[in-house]
């Protein structure tokens, strides 16, 4: 499973961004708002993945870390959604799972296993909403 932790510097909550199996994107290049991408984590080299079944945990749509050496298959692909042209670093974005259309989402709930202390990340199927989050 993923999880969150509130620790911004923590070592093991980072992850590359990665452009599609045969459209790979070079490190520094623009991320254009809409396209579709992979976020590979660093210290596992698996993608953030989902598809259509249940967390037992949250009841949404689950979340995992998939693939080998960023080898994986469709459900490891995101759309970056943001409010302008390009994904600045200092923006707030949000991630749309390109084959489920859910939303990448990291709850408050905090569980003692696997790790306590950890949050539970999930998709979720939203309305449509702006940047801002409030529902249009």
């Amino acid at each position: 499973s993923v999880t969150g932790v509130d620790n911004a510097d923590d070592g093991n909550s980072y992850w590359a961004v990665r452009g599609k199996m045969d459209d790979p994107c070079k490190r520094g290049s623009p991320v254009k708002c809409g396209s579709s991408l992979r976020l590979q984590h660093l210290a596992t080299k698996r993608n953030l993945h989902s598809h259509h079944f249940q967390s037992p945990i949250s009841h949404n749509q689950e979340v995992s870390a998939f693939g080998e050496n960023g080898l994986g298959d469709d459900g490891d692909y995101w759309s970056v959604v943001c409010a302008t042209k390009f994904w600045e670093r200092q923006d707030k974005v949000r991630f749309k799972h390109s084959a489920t259309q859910a939303y990448f989402h990291v709850t408050g709930d905090q569980f003692g296993r696997p790790i306590n202390g950890q949050k539970k990340s999930a998709a979720i199927v939203i309305q449509k909403q702006g940047m801002n989050g409030r529902r249009r």
